[in-house]
């Protein structure tokens, strides 16, 4: 069984109107919300063997300050189609090609990453499915196991059947 960690990038900062979309940094919020989610991330023992990422300067910027606080240094693969916002097809499709990693973190964009957790977790705790579903929020991450021996089981399938395992927000690691 595979497991697939999807995590949105950290709040990023509006303040400075002349950076475009792509290079925004995070946000004061932000920086404090990304190792919070690694720290609850590792308390779980939830540590990727592969990650995949958009190379936007704030998908950049969360996935260090997590890994730095998982105390882990996976493989990184920064991918420009993971700047993406749509309904998680790209995701996806990245995704089935992968060749290795058992417990892989896809670190994205919303609505992506919300639209791909949606196709992918038909079960799980109900609580945290129903959370899920009314929102993704910045920072946030949810584990879902999946039913393949390998990623390649994932393409075309409309029919995933996997199981939400642990939806993280920042409110919630922090009370």
């Amino acid at each position: 069984m595979l497991k697939l960690i999807l995590m949105r990038h950290a709040k990023s900062s509006l303040a400075d109107k002349k950076d475009d979309d792509y290079d925004r940094p995070l946000s004061k919020r932000g920086k404090q919300a990304a190792p919070a989610m690694g720290r609850a991330l590792a308390k779980h023992g939830i540590k990727p063997d592969l990650v995949l990422s958009s190379p936007a300067r704030r998908t950049r910027d969360t996935l260090k300050l997590v890994l730095e606080a998982m105390e882990i240094t996976p493989p990184v693969s920064y991918d420009d189609r993971l700047y993406s916002f749509g309904d998680g097809s790209t995701y996806l499709n990245l995704l089935s090609r992968q060749k290795a990693g058992e417990l892989v973190m896809i670190m994205g964009h919303n609505p992506s990453i919300h639209n791909l957790a949606l196709r992918l977790a038909e079960t799980g705790d109900t609580r945290s499915l129903t959370r899920m579903k009314r929102k993704f929020p910045t920072a946030a991450a949810a584990v879902i196991a999946l039913p393949f021996d390998n990623w390649s089981g994932l393409k075309d399938t409309t029919d995933a059947n996997g199981i939400l395992e642990l939806f993280l927000t920042p409110k919630s690691v922090d009370g």
